[in-house]
């Protein structure tokens, strides 16, 4: 009975490590209760801080409901001209995180509308 006891719990903490040190589960879960936004990046940075190295965007994004939003952006490096992004809000409407997306993985309802933006 002891033996058994002692696999339960070992296989609780294998698990439990398991989750908490997966790349790809930590990744998902700073993006828990974000609201995810979707813009085309079509020009160069709108101002460059030469004493931070930071690039900033203003970007247009809209998310899956239609709605759209102005968002600021700020960079170590420049995006690459004609990209996709998809934005992680916060509650505070803030960029917490972004990533760049093939044009393919858009939600499709937003492909068209985001040609017009």
């Amino acid at each position: 009975m002891k033996s058994r006891s002692i696999l339960a719990v070992l296989s609780v903490i294998i698990f439990a490590a398991y989750i908490i040190f997966n790349p790809s589960f930590t990744q998902k879960s700073v993006h828990l209760g974000k609201d995810r936004f979707y813009t085309y990046v079509d020009n160069v940075a709108h101002q460059f801080h030469s004493r931070s190295h930071e690039y900033e965007y203003h970007l247009l994004a809209i998310n899956t409901d239609g709605t759209q939003k102005l968002f600021t952006l700020t960079v170590d490096e420049e995006l690459h001209p004609r990209s996709y992004l998809r934005l992680y809000i916060n509650g505070k409407s803030q960029v917490t995180d972004w990533e760049e997306i093939r044009r393919e993985t858009l939600p499709s309802k937003l492909t068209e509308q985001l040609n017009q933006l």
